[in-house]
């Protein structure tokens, strides 16, 4: 059927000796025989039917000549009768003629079939001498005029009695079917003396094939991404409980298994997570500090969080052995506080499934007072959180249908397609904590968290933010806020971003807390260093903030948030270190801050030489001072000339829109310059930023530091063991005893002892401000 035959023309009788005679497990072979017949018997009769019809055309010629036909007759008269073989009652003068298949023995080889009645037309030709005669039968002409009586009287008789078939022959007995079964024994004798073949090894094989070169993978950012396990492809309108639930991410927390349990459990939970969320982590949530309530804190250590009993007995014998106690939070987890609290400074709310700026009847979160600001906290958090997890959606969205927009489909694939980027655009997943008859779980010390998954609209993000509020500000609330994060953009496509940005890192976040601590206590001798807050870094936080994922503190912005970042480990981009609201996120040496300034005073923008600024600083980490006022105060530069404009000649005759023109050019001079500003990188003073070697070799006298202690300007320093930079000979000298009293060093040495003896913080606001000075710190002590 699959080559244009109809189903009626197999021979079902000789197809089934045919598999009698191969046996069973030959059906292959079997049927290429019966093929290779049957393509040769349609081939002769296809050769058989183009000969009948040159006959017929010849016949056509000559009755359309009726002369020449008179004078092929008398020849005919006049030539000796000649026998002619005949089967049946066919009727005179028919010419139907058929070739035998003994007059062509190539035939004969390849139409094993019996041979159909041949008959002999009356062209004069004469078959083989050595037909049998009982094949021959000698017929006398009859008279012209009887012809076509008896003719009449003939057809008349086969229209009226029943035609008379032959015996059927049965289909062993036929000699085509016995030559057919005699070459499928023969084959099949054939196949059983042939050497198996040696097996070749795949290796050699695959250096035969040609390899054809990889197709070059378009980046996220062209070509878009979606992974083929999605949640596109889940079904959204299913019952929630209905809905697998969710584990942690493994992209996020990193690849961590857990504790190894007995195989009967794990045949009851097929489902096992890869990862979990590190208990320094999981204590903390979106929690209002109850004293100032300027930003988000992390609570001491009390008897409700989770493992505190554990951390209590562990802190307890440290204290015997005078050594720190173990870590309770992560100091990494401040990036996520921060930015949520410079996001309640920066008043960013959700409008029309857009991020807006505060509006100006809404009073700034600084200029609140503490009651007002507890008020207005829930508001506030839920707008602050809905415009992250937005931020998330709307990138991940667009990565979406880019992906869609690319890829081709069948014409069976573009309804699925169609109804992809109808979930795309109306949909997100979220998660919760799971529910057991109404009642909510939450995780335990030590025990694996999962979470149940559901969908909600886009628009109703901030509805599902407030639904939850409440279990964001318990214990959990922060990492339950980035498993949502990660649900959103799938691990896989943040698996691709690590990947195509070559991070060093497999995950987010990589705590390693417990680690350090572990290897302090077996190797008291041997320093693990300073605490820190490495645990994440860039990519978290520009995932955050921006959707996506970096490396570096260049080439990204964050609006429409409209908050900066300043760190002095790397250089930044003017689009951070200026952002459109004086808000910045601070990346210091152990934990990440916020620095605002009241909106009424000048613009950070310019540096104008003696511009003094209050700046408020804010520090989440607990047991600690969180919330520092200073000022800072803007270094004088050397005088320089103004640039002179060069002077445009001026027409006789202006047109009369010149001067509309004039202001919409210098308009669009002055944004052109606003964004290569801001798309530059933020220049530092090499007189103003230090290296740690640096820092690290300044050597105040030690009978000024026990007289006047925490006065550093009062004190004197030795300056010739001071290595200059790139010159590191230099750090290993003893000082000479040459101390030289502050007031007396130079610009550059004060610098480096405000940099060293001073609050840690003036080394991070000296990337942006270089020659700026800070004092009047409220509190004075201890240092931010």
């Amino acid at each position: 059927r699959n080559a244009g035959y109809r189903r009626h023309q197999a021979d079902l009788p000789k197809i089934r000796v045919l598999l009698e005679a191969t046996g069973p497990g030959n059906a292959a072979l079997a049927a290429q025989l019966y093929w290779d017949d049957f393509i040769a018997t349609q081939a002769l009769e296809s050769r058989n039917n183009d000969d009948e019809d040159t006959h017929n055309d010849a016949e056509a010629a000559a009755a359309a000549a009726p002369g020449e036909l008179a004078d092929v007759e008398m020849e005919e008269a006049a030539a000796p009768r000649k026998s002619r073989r005949t089967r049946g009652s066919a009727p005179k003068g028919s010419h139907h003629s058929h070739k035998s298949a003994r007059d062509s023995p190539h035939e004969a080889a390849i139409h094993p079939l019996p041979p159909p009645p041949l008959f002999d037309d009356d062209d004069g030709d004469d078959d083989d001498e050595d037909d049998s005669p009982s094949d021959r039968m000698i017929v006398e002409p009859e008279p012209k005029n009887a012809s076509t009586r008896k003719g009449s009287v003939e057809a008349g008789t086969a229209a009226t009695s029943p035609r008379k078939r032959p015996p059927k022959r049965h289909a062993a007995d036929d000699p085509a079917v016995q030559r057919l079964v005699a070459r499928a024994k023969a084959t099949m004798k054939a196949v059983e003396n042939l050497v198996p073949p040696k097996p070749v090894p795949p290796d050699e094989i695959a250096m035969q094939i040609e390899k054809e070169p990889p197709r070059a993978k378009k980046p996220i950012g062209q070509g878009g991404f979606m992974a083929e396990d999605d949640w596109v492809w889940q079904a959204v309108d299913q019952e929630r409980d209905k809905i697998p639930l969710s584990y942690p991410s493994s992209v996020l927390w990193g690849k961590a298994p857990i504790a190894e349990s007995n195989e009967e459990e794990e045949e009851d939970e097929p489902e096992t997570p890869v990862s979990v969320i590190p208990l320094t982590w999981l204590r903390v949530g979106f929690q209002l500090d109850p004293e100032t309530s300027m930003g988000l804190v992390l609570t001491p250590p009390a008897d409700t969080d989770l493992g505190y009993e554990e951390w209590l007995r562990a802190n307890t014998k440290r204290k015997k052995k005078n050594r720190p106690p173990p870590p309770f939070y992560c100091r990494a987890i401040t990036a996520v506080l921060s930015i949520v609290t410079a996001l309640l400074h920066s008043g960013a709310r959700l409008e029309s499934n857009e991020i807006t700026s505060q509006p100006e009847t809404t009073t700034p979160w600084t200029e609140l007072t503490v009651e007002e600001r507890k008020r207005q906290f829930d508001a506030r958090l839920t707008q602050a959180l809905a415009c992250l997890l937005h931020r998330a959606a709307a990138v991940s969205r667009k990565r979406k249908l880019k992906f869609l927009e690319s890829t081709r489909c069948e014409e069976d694939q573009r309804m699925r397609q169609r109804s992809a980027k109808r979930k795309i655009q109306r949909v997100c997943p979220v998660l919760g904590w799971r529910m057991e008859n109404e009642t909510l779980v939450l995780p335990v010390a030590g025990e694996a968290v999962s979470y149940a998954t559901s969908f909600t609209n886009l628009d109703d993000l901030q509805l599902y933010v407030a639904s939850q509020l409440e279990y964001f500000q318990k214990p959990g609330g922060v990492a339950m806020f980035l498993e949502t994060l990660a649900k959103i953009h799938g691990d896989a496509c943040l698996r691709q971003l690590l990947e195509e940005v070559k991070s060093p890192h497999s995950s987010l976040v990589h705590c390693d807390c417990l680690q350090r601590d572990e290897l302090a206590q077996k190797q008291p001798a041997k320093s693990v260093g300073k605490p820190h807050c490495n645990c994440c870094g860039v990519e978290l936080v520009s995932l955050l903030l921006t959707g996506t994922i970096h490396t570096k503190w260049q080439g990204w912005a964050t609006d429409p948030l409209d908050i900066g970042c300043l760190t002095d480990r790397a250089m930044l981009s003017k689009s951070l270190t200026r952002p459109m609201k004086p808000i910045w996120l601070m990346i210091g040496p152990t934990v990440f801050s916020v620095l605002t300034a009241p909106t009424d005073q000048p613009d950070q923008q310019r540096k104008t030489a003696g511009t003094v600024v209050r700046l408020e600083h804010w520090n989440a980490w607990y047991d600690n001072r969180n919330l520092t006022k200073l000022r800072l105060s803007m270094g004088r530069h050397e005088w320089k000339p103004p640039h002179k404009p060069e002077q445009a000649f001026c027409t006789e005759k202006e047109p009369a829109d010149s001067q509309t023109l004039f202001v919409l050019e210098k308009r669009r001079r002055q944004r052109c310059r606003i964004q290569e500003e801001r798309e530059g990188l933020e220049g530092t003073d090499r007189n103003a930023v230090f290296s740690v070697i640096e820092r690290e070799a300044v050597e105040p006298h030690p009978d000024d530091v026990k007289f006047y202690p925490d006065r550093f300007q009062l004190w004197r320093y030795d300056t010739s063991h001071w290595p200059c930079e790139n010159d590191s000979s230099m750090s290993d000298r003893k000082p000479r005893g040459q101390w030289v009293p502050y007031h007396r060093l130079t610009v550059r040495e004060k610098r480096l002892v405000e940099a060293s003896m001073g609050p840690a913080i003036c080394n991070i606001l000296r990337t942006r401000w270089p020659t700026s000075t800070l004092d009047a710190l409220e509190p004075e002590r201890p240092y931010p």
